[in-house]
């Protein structure tokens, strides 16, 4: 949802995509999960991402 309020390419939609990927990194080294868990979390992150701007579009229309 943080993504679509954003113009495309900008400095600020790069650092929405980009930056909660070093959190995911960190939660999954902490939690013990393997490597393979990385497509997993990059699915689900995509996943979100596409969702996200789809409720963000329905419930807070652009300007």
């Amino acid at each position: 949802m943080v993504r679509s309020r954003f113009t495309s390419y900008s400095i600020m939609w790069f650092l929405s995509i980009h930056a909660p990927i070093p959190v995911a990194a960190i939660l999954r080294r902490s939690a013990g999960f393997s490597f393979w868990y990385v497509f997993i979390f990059m699915i689900f992150g995509i996943a979100g991402q596409i969702i996200g701007k789809k409720i963000a579009l329905k419930y807070f229309p652009p300007k």
